[in-house]
């Protein structure tokens, strides 16, 4: 017993040897343990060290050496003094002040956002650009990369704004980007947010070292992730009157005859606020006139190498002036020129409440959003066709008008007697105008409003709906040639658009390949928003080649129906371009093999009608009961016309669209006829047929609900009420073969 006690006291002694501490060494070192000190700092209010991560034992143990940053108070933060531990960023803030208080007449107004669309509190701000959504969460408009540039005006004018402060945050994966301030037309800064800011409300502050006047804009840019801005709070004062001290006007420019171009004034100092008015005047009224606002007028009949001294005089100091000298040269062809005839009809005057839809208005806010635009690159504009306007642009709705963009601001050219938008005398005039005013290497023309396939485009509610048909373009087109001195089946447009539903018919299409190299338009019904040109009209000012900048278009109207309403509906939009100089081709061998169709199609009319009712058609409606019925009993529509369908365990009633607007994809029917027995014998001549259509149809998008859809329509009238007219087309054996048989 003993022997085992002395050994058990002996292994007592060593195990003490082995694991003791060090206590000479602070009470925690164990000898035999090698230290591994943690490389973040450990600290408490006056000293910091390392810590060991298998002992006790501290290393570099030292005093804070602190740094002091003053941060004054602003009128909405308080101000303080944050003492920094230069070495390990231990901090903490005393010396607290404010937040200061507004004195004299200083007012704080704050705009908090609540909607997606920029509403705010207490009064609403005029858009900017809208953001993606508004995040209850973050209690902030979300702005994404998809909808950068978005922004605000407030409603209301300052007289002088002394500090700004938008209240963010970001989401957890850190957004970036920056948020610029204007205040009237001055761009005060630009500031980048937080990147790390997280979840938790930051503030950007803006201290304006001048006292600006005029309406506050904030425009956020979003490269990263998301930014919620939650607020705007705006500090301002009473007005310290600034005048001039001097002005500028441009510099020397030089236009052709008959051409205009507006001036605006510069003023230093940037803060001046008063006494802002000018006189305009011409040293010579025979070759050039200014207007009082500004706007120069080359006469008609000035000589090359005219020219005039524009003048701008400060009304109340006449010492204070800018001149430009303006210099008639010879007509020159511009690069490109964008024509576009914007007929609104209700996606323009529809009235929800107070609201009007303003979707043309909309587009043309797209276009003016984008800039850099050259000085050799037009986009001409016509309105009219809606009984209301949105009042962003001032347009009538009682007048034709013309307008051109230039650098960002929409331009009013002239103001002409109604008429109607759906007449081919109208949009003949149009062109010629746009012709003779702005010629281009290349001229592209749009078409805006609703379509109904061989039903026509255009049309103008002022006017019973009257529209253009195929037959109308065309004729206002000859005549506009005409006019232009240009030669049918020579001269071509670059380009013909249409924003507007179910025109990528082929027999437009063929129509169209007289004038023009190019034609972009949808298979389907598009959504009333139309193409969304802030995605594309860059490329148009960059110069970009045709079938590039078409391609963006397509991509960006499939994209921004996604955008817009992908989590509402399935995305069933198309939209496809053409290289027009393969028609010909084309249908030469469509018509070929309509004119052998023609026997069997009459003969087996019924299994050729089931193949048909199997196609991918376009422009088709789901309706309850009652409006089916309405259908039924006042427009002639017959019950068998209707599918009964359930959607999300409702009952509807499908009208396809054949009945109304006979379209069906071009690919989808050939590939299915070719399929069925009665006609696979043409088999050869519908592959040669597909191979052609695969070189008319450049590019095709759609969205994942598109169905059967490549990018062209043919023509096939599914009941007796549909009107296949020979004026609309020139595919007349496949019109043959399609009215002669039984329905």
């Amino acid at each position: 017993m003993k022997k085992i006690g002395k050994i058990l006291l002996g292994l007592a002694f060593l195990s003490l040897a082995l694991s003791g501490c060090d206590q000479s060494s602070g009470g925690g070192s164990n000898p035999g343990h090698t230290h591994s000190f943690e490389d973040k700092w450990t600290y408490d209010d006056s000293t910091h060290w390392h810590k060991c991560t298998g002992c006790t034992e501290v290393s570099d143990k030292a005093a804070h050496t602190f740094v002091d940053n003053v941060v004054t108070p602003t009128y909405t933060e308080k101000g303080y003094t944050e003492h920094t531990c230069s070495v390990c960023k231990y901090s903490y803030k005393d010396n607290e002040t404010g937040p200061l208080q507004p004195s004299g007449d200083d007012e704080i107004t704050t705009y908090t956002f609540n909607s997606k669309s920029w509403g705010a509190t207490p009064s609403d701000w005029t858009s900017v650009k809208d953001g993606s959504a508004y995040d209850s969460s973050k209690n902030g408009v979300q702005v994404t990369k998809t909808t950068s540039g978005a922004g605000a005006i407030s409603p209301d004018t300052f007289d002088a704004v002394k500090e700004v402060t938008v209240k963010y945050c970001t989401n957890s994966r850190d957004g970036a980007g920056t948020i610029d301030l204007f205040v009237g037309s001055e761009k005060i800064g630009s500031k980048e947010v937080t990147k790390d800011g997280g979840t938790t409300l930051r503030d950007l502050e803006f201290v304006l070292e001048a006292t600006y006047s005029g309406e506050v804009k904030i425009v956020v840019n979003c490269s990263k992730n998301s930014i919620y801005v939650n607020s705007v709070s705006i500090v301002s004062g009473e007005r310290v009157p600034v005048d001039p001290t001097s002005i500028s006007i441009g510099e020397d420019f030089s236009l052709v005859a008959g051409k205009t171009k507006q001036l605006s004034v510069t003023y230093l100092p940037k803060n001046a606020n008063q006494n802002k008015e000018v006189n305009w005047s011409s040293s010579n009224s025979d070759v050039a006139t200014v207007d009082n606002n500004g706007l120069v007028s080359v006469k008609e009949t000035a000589q090359v190498g005219g020219t005039a001294v524009i003048t701008a005089t400060l009304k109340s100091n006449e010492n204070v002036k800018a001149s430009v000298t303006v210099t008639v040269i010879e007509q020159a062809l511009d690069s490109y020129t964008l024509l576009m005839y914007v007929c609104g009809s209700d996606l323009e005057s529809y009235q929800d409440g107070r609201t009007i839809s303003g979707l043309a208005t909309q587009d043309i806010k797209e276009i003016l959003s984008v800039k850099n635009q050259p000085e050799d690159v037009n986009i001409v504009i016509e309105t009219g066709g809606a009984s209301k306007w949105a009042s962003t642009y001032n347009i009538s709705n009682s007048k034709l008008q013309r307008h051109h963009v230039e650098n960002g601001k929409l331009i009013t050219d002239d103001s002409l007697t109604n008429a109607s938008m759906g007449k081919a005398s109208t949009l003949q005039s149009f062109l010629e105008y746009g012709l003779s005013t702005y010629p281009a290497e290349k001229t592209a023309l749009i078409l805006w409003n609703h379509g109904g396939a061989l039903g026509g485009v255009c049309s103008d509610e002022n006017y019973n709906g009257d529209a253009l048909t195929a037959s109308e373009v065309k004729s206002a087109i000859e005549g506009a040639f005409t006019t232009a001195g240009l030669t049918v089946g020579q001269d071509k447009l670059e380009w013909i658009g249409y924003d507007a539903c179910l025109m990528a018919v082929q027999d437009i299409a063929e129509i169209n390949s007289k004038y023009f190299n190019y034609m972009i338009c949808s298979e389907e019904s598009e959504a009333g928003e139309g193409w969304e040109y802030s995605s594309w009209i860059d490329d148009l000012y960059a110069g970009k080649d045709t079938e590039t900048m078409l391609k963006a278009i397509c991509d960006g109207f499939i994209k921004a129906y996604d955008d817009n309403y992908g989590r509402y509906y399935d995305n069933d939009q198309t939209l496809s371009f053409l290289n027009l100089n393969k028609m010909a081709a084309y249908k030469e061998a469509f018509e070929s093999l309509a004119s052998d169709m023609t026997s069997t199609i009459k003969s087996n009319a019924s299994t050729f009608n089931t193949v048909m009712k199997s196609v991918k058609d376009y422009g088709s409606e789901y309706c309850d009961r009652e409006t089916m019925q309405s259908y039924i009993s006042d427009y002639g529509y017959t019950s068998d016309m209707f599918e009964e369908v359930k959607v999300d365990g409702q009952t509807y009633y499908l009208l396809h669209g054949y009945y109304d607007f006979g379209t069906f994809d071009v690919k989808d029917a050939l590939t299915k006829l070719k399929a069925n027995s009665k006609f696979s014998s043409f088999a050869t001549k519908i592959d040669n047929v597909l191979n052609l259509l695969q070189e008319l149809v450049v590019y095709s998008k759609t969205g994942d609900a598109a169905g059967e859809s490549y990018g062209l329509c043919l023509v096939c009238p599914m009941d007796s009420y549909f009107k296949y007219n020979s004026s609309e087309t020139n595919f007349s054996n496949w019109r043959n073969a399609v009215t002669s048989r039984s329905l």
